[in-house]
């Protein structure tokens, strides 16, 4: 409902930064364009001692941008740190928006009731809310009295002759739902030559003082009277003549206008308005073959500077003085509090050794007989260890540290307490298998005869000395058939210990085993729990590593199911082993000393101060440098260091003009009618911001610096969450649309969009570390080197608004088969036409493609009747990309020699067409995909930017790079690779791209490799084909050929070589080829995610189909996975399943 609040403007303030002088001046708000061109004295922001403020409310109206700050002349781009996702998301629906079709609103009549206090039937009311104390001086109504008896023509209602009177009432509405008394009551007298329609104003005899709240305006006539005045409203759609509403018919409530005493509107409904077309930067998509609706959007950047304000490095360090030994060093680690036992060398024997890690204070508690083996278990204040006594027998010693000086206590010259196993069966195991948890002393016992080992527990507050420790009683065992030699780890009702190869967590109370890990090649021992942490010794690299996991993470990255991608803490080429960790602090025993000398290391985060922010903007920088936007609007003062590499353009920072009761943000908006408000809720904020864009209204989350109720009152509230449910925010605002959870917003956008493209993405990567480097700079130019996690379905909304595109969120699983059996359920919900599609007849084609390169002739049940697309937004350790498979050499690839290769091996292929697009187990890809995903949110801003912008920022002189080597020097390789060419490179292409740089051959490419490297910067296309790794096209350029260089052209990419998007083989994800060229300016690349061969057959159309015929990105790349399988097969897989498509597949050349 439009509620328009018509006070009068004042003077506001704009504060606009160019690069390196900050400036600023004070203007009308309605001649905000005029500051642009009245720029006066400059003067630096440190030197301003008061914000400015936009302090006016914008007017409720049809939902129109501020073309001030967003109009097509002023070429704005929309800039946001990733530090904040609340902030950023709101600035979706600034930067993208759908043109709203406001259709031409009408005003219709409705009867005044008869009414009195008690009827069943309520009057005539039309709610409004105030948001600050008013006094109320006057009333005015859109009201129609007939004349003479006889209605207004248009009228659909029936009518007679006029009556005596209409009373109009103002009464409060409370949160209850009730109503107050009358605050003021009007009487419309009867006009014999009636009255209207018009306005109708009512002058009260004395102001009324209307405080914050809701209330009702509502009209009725006294008993008695038998025909009835009208009281006009307005709507979209039409009222049929037998008084049906048409299926677009919305309304859009009554009409009236209250006054204050100083004749100024308060709040209104008005009439009718016509909408100018908005002067945005607008996109029509009305290609058919990807857009069967055509939609018209206003697009603006929305760009990413990904900013960390807690920097760490993680490291082991060295947490004890150093100890000069020159054969052995220090082990056996066990940590409580601050306090460290651990076993240290003398000059002839070892001795147990409690440091306090504050001051590195020592206290020697005895010598250890069986030498650096010995490993304590510690909980203070009970120290207790296995050795040997002088009679050479096994015995548990325990020490109390409130004990210390007297017997019991753990000095060195104390009387330790002896613990002997009295059970004539048993005897204790010599595997240091013990530990201390809330006072239990846990000990395992070896049955002599029955060779069965088990776990019992004695209390140290029952028996404080130890004493009877060593009775086994059967109350005490806690875990029977314990694994033989296994080391073991206790806290609370917990265990950890290892059994065939896997870690197993056993829950003493419950009776419950759960493994941690899998069964794996590699050793993982020693287990060590705290609270919900796990950690471990693990040999997966060769040497040993400390992993762990957490039980508060299962589920996602660094959680204990066995499924779950485990956390590395320890990385040096050393050994490291027998872990310990209390609180959160994680230590080891480790060899990397230059003499191979043990001592004990603990991980370390160490923390970047705050004040010097880690940025990364490079990919940034890089868009807006193709983009060229001369206005950059900004919800937070960027980088010193990003602004300065800016060149003439405006930066508008927002908070500059706010307060917390003023947010600048809603004044991007000239009025608007409706907020889309969400609770504090990641992914659903990401359909929230959605919804906003296609809506083009605010986006408000809860308890953020935007929920402020005057912005909010008066207008539509669409709420998002669970907390909704009763209807109203905690404002106690009404709420006019719930979507409780997610499936209900997918739903509602799905319909609303009547869309053929789908978005997957994962919400989980607001918190997924995806552990790699970032070499970056903070604001005082220092190099810094930090981790970062992904976040990017940030983006996920803009490419939703901008290509209309259906979210759909995924829960975090590290196996694709989780994943696509979780996007079907919801796939087929949406778009239930898709769940059965073609399906391949299994009987016409042999599984290892022996001598097939096409799939022409297979058989199909069934056809899509349209084409459908999906967009994968998210790294791949979060939407898994990869899989193992069974694969061999194809007998083409015999034939013609290839590289050789075993006849079966298992081999990375990709799950993106194979798995996600497929719809009916064919492995063939039904959807058409594609996947975008960057080593930072501000590398995918730049990315989804580069795909949405392309028209605007692509060369209007294409040229090209076309390099094939080849994969020797052979003679006969120069003439398949003239072959290659001549096979793909079509007249058309040879006239869009009039100039081009071509090699062909190894030789030829050796000797133009330096030249035709500097031709890729500017190039709009780049081919090639020969060798490839995960870091580089071999022979032509390298990943760190790219470093701080801009692709100005957005290339497309395309390639036929090995492993250039290996994600698995690939640790430093920085540097992978794929997404460094994409970081650097490409908006699209094809490559390859393992070693596949020479194969460029069913990908020679993709280029013609793609700038010369004008297909979309999908449905080429989709046309040659189906094409083809290339010189290496996979069991299971009828076509190529080692090629992935990175971009937008409804990228259109033109």
């Amino acid at each position: 409902m439009s509620y328009f609040s018509k006070r009068s403007i004042g003077k506001i303030s704009v504060f606009i930064i160019i690069p390196l002088i900050l400036m600023f001046t004070i203007v009308n708000a309605l001649d905000v364009s005029d500051f642009f061109s009245k720029i006066g004295d400059s003067k630096l922001i440190d030197e301003l001692s008061d914000p400015f403020v936009y302090d006016e409310i914008p007017p409720v109206g049809p939902n129109r941008k501020n073309m001030n700050f967003l109009s097509n002349e002023r070429r704005p781009a929309i800039v946001v740190s990733s530090l904040k996702w609340q902030e950023a998301l709101s600035y979706v629906s600034v930067s993208t928006w759908t043109e709203q079709e406001y259709g031409e609103e009408s005003i219709n009549y409705r009867n005044i009731r008869e009414w009195l206090p008690g009827y069943p039937v309520a009057p005539l009311s039309q709610p409004f809310s105030i948001s600050k104390q008013e006094e109320l001086s006057s009333v005015s109504f859109w009201y129609l009295e007939p004349q003479d008896g006889k209605t207004d023509e248009n009228d659909i209602t029936s009518s007679g002759d006029s009556l005596n009177y209409a009373v109009v009432e103002i009464v409060r509405v409370y949160d209850s739902g009730d109503v107050s008394e009358p605050l003021t009551q009007i009487f419309l007298e009867s006009h014999k030559m009636g009255v209207g329609p018009s306005w109708f104003t009512k002058r009260l005899e004395s102001p009324v003082v209307l405080r914050e709240g809701n209330y009702q305006i509502r009209m009725y006539r006294l008993p008695g009277w038998d025909k009835s005045p009208k009281w006009g409203f307005k709507h979209y759609g039409q009222i049929k003549p037998n008084g049906e509403l048409s299926d677009d018919f919305e309304y859009k409530g009554s009409l009236f206008k209250i006054f204050d005493t100083e004749g100024e509107v308060i709040i209104e409904n008005d009439l009718p308005e016509v909408i100018e077309e908005e002067n945005c930067h607008k996109q029509k998509l009305d290609d058919s073959s990807v857009y069967p609706n055509p939609i018209s959007v206003c697009t603006n950047p929305f760009i990413v500077v990904h900013e960390e304000d807690t920097v760490y490095e993680a490291h082991g360090v060295p947490v004890l003085p150093e100890y000069n030994q020159k054969y052995s060093g220090r082990g056996n680690p066990e940590l409580y509090g601050n306090q460290l036992v651990v076993s240290e060398p003398s000059q002839s024997h070892y001795n147990l050794v409690l440091y306090d890690l504050n001051t590195l204070d020592k206290m020697p508690i005895n010598r250890i007989h069986r030498g650096p083996s010995v490993r304590a278990a510690f909980e203070w204040p009970f120290i207790a260890w296995s050795d040997f006594y002088i009679e050479q027998e096994d015995v548990i010693y325990i020490c109390d540290l409130r004990l210390n000086g007297n017997k019991g206590g753990c000095e060195e010259n104390d009387d330790k307490i002896r613990v002997r196993l009295s059970h004539p069966s048993y005897v204790f195991s010599r595997f240091n298998s013990l530990d201390i948890s809330n006072s239990r002393l846990f000990l395992v016992g070896h049955h002599i005869g029955a060779k069965k080992r088990l776990i019992f527990t004695c209390d140290l507050n029952k028996y404080p000395l130890g004493e009877d420790c060593g009775n086994v009683n059967e109350d005490q065992i806690v875990v029977e058939n314990f694994p033989f030699e296994t080391l073991f780890s206790a806290d609370g009702d917990d265990v950890v210990y290892v059994k065939d190869g896997k870690i197993i967590l056993y829950d003493i109370v419950r009776n419950t085993k759960n493994a941690v890990t899998k069964e794996e090649a590699f050793k993982q021992e020693n287990p060590q729990i705290d609270g919900t942490q796990i950690i471990w010794e693990d040999t997966r690299n060769a040497n040993g590593d400390i992993f762990g996991c957490d039980l508060k993470r299962n589920g996602l990255y660094g959680g204990c199911l066995p499924s779950d991608d485990k956390e590395q803490f320890s990385t040096f080429p050393s050994y490291q082993w027998n872990p310990t960790s209390h609180d959160g602090r994680i230590m080891w025993q480790d060899t990397r000393d230059r003499r191979l000398i043990d001592d004990i290391y603990e991980y370390r985060e160490e923390k970047i101060d705050i004040s010097n922010n880690a940025f990364d903007f490079d990919s940034s920088l890089g868009f807006l440098d193709q983009y060229k936007p001369k206005l950059i609007i900004t919800p937070k003062k960027l980088p010193k260091t990003f602004l300065e590499k800016l060149d003439g353009v405006d930066v508008i920072v927002s908070s500059y003009f706010s307060n917390e009761e003023h947010p600048f943000y809603f004044h991007l908006w000239e009025q608007y009618d409706t907020v889309v408000y969400v609770e504090e809720n990641y992914e659903l904020s990401i359909y929230g911001a959605t919804l906003a864009s296609l809506k083009n209204v605010p986006f408000v989350i809860e308890n953020s610096h935007l929920d402020v109720k005057p912005y909010l009152v008066n207008r539509a509230l669409i709420c998002l969450g669970e907390s909704f449910k009763d209807g109203q925010t905690s404002h106690g605002l009404r709420c006019d649309k719930i979507f409780a959870d997610v499936d209900s917003i997918q739903e509602f956008l799905a319909d609303e969009m009547e869309t053929n493209k789908i978005i997957m993405f994962s919400p989980k990567d607001e918190i997924f570390d995806i552990k790699q480097s970032m070499s970056t700079e903070n604001e005082e130019g220092e190099s810094l080197v930090f981790s970062t996690n992904t976040k990017d379905s940030m983006l996920v909304p803009v490419l939703a608004g901008a290509k209309h595109q259906v979210p759909v969120s995924m829960p975090w699983s590290s196996s694709h088969e989780d994943v696509d059996r979780a996007f079907k359920d919801r796939l087929y919900t949406l778009f239930p036409e898709l769940e059965n599609p073609r399906t391949l007849d299994p009987t016409k084609y042999d599984p290892r493609l022996k001598d097939r390169v096409s799939v022409d002739d297979l058989v199909y049940k069934g056809e899509l009747e349209d084409e459908y697309y999906l967009t994968i937004v998210g790294n791949p350790d979060v939407i898994p990309m990869i899989t193992k498979a069974t694969c061999f050499s194809n007998k083409l690839a015999e034939n013609r020699n290839s590289i050789p290769l075993p006849l079966i091996r298992k081999m990375d292929v990709e799950v993106d067409n194979s798995y996600y697009s497929d719809l009916n187990n064919d492995r063939l890809p039904d959807l058409l995909t594609a996947r975008i995903f960057g080593n930072s949110p501000a590398d995918t801003s730049s990315i989804v930017a580069r795909n949405i912008f392309y028209q605007d920022i692509k060369s209007i002189n294409p040229s090209a790079v076309i390099a094939l080597p080849g994969f020797s020097d052979h003679i006969g390789n120069r003439k398949l690779m003239s072959l290659v060419f001549n096979r793909f490179w079509t007249k058309g292409l040879d006239r869009l791209f009039k100039e081009k740089e071509v090699s062909v051959g190894w030789s030829e490419t050796n000797a133009k490799g330096e030249n035709m490297k500097k031709e890729i910067l500017d190039s709009s296309l780049i081919v090639y084909n020969g060798h490839g790794t995960s870091s580089g096209f071999n022979k032509l350029v390298e990943f760190y050929d790219l470093n701080g260089h801009g692709l100005s052209s957005a290339p497309i990419v395309y390639n036929v070589a090995c492993s250039t998007c290996a994600w698995d083989q690939q640790d430093e994800k920085e540097i992978l080829f794929c997404s460094r060229f994409l970081r650097s300016g490409a908006t699209a690349y094809m490559g390859a995610v393992d070693v596949n061969a020479a194969h460029a057959g069913p990908f020679h159309l993709l280029l013609d189909q793609f700038f010369i015929k004008g297909k979309s990105l999908g449905k080429v790349f989709n046309t040659a996975k189906r094409s083809g399988a290339g010189f290496i097969g996979c069991q299971g897989y009828p076509t190529d399943t080692f090629y992935i498509q990175l971009g937008d597949p409804t990228l259109t050349y033109s």
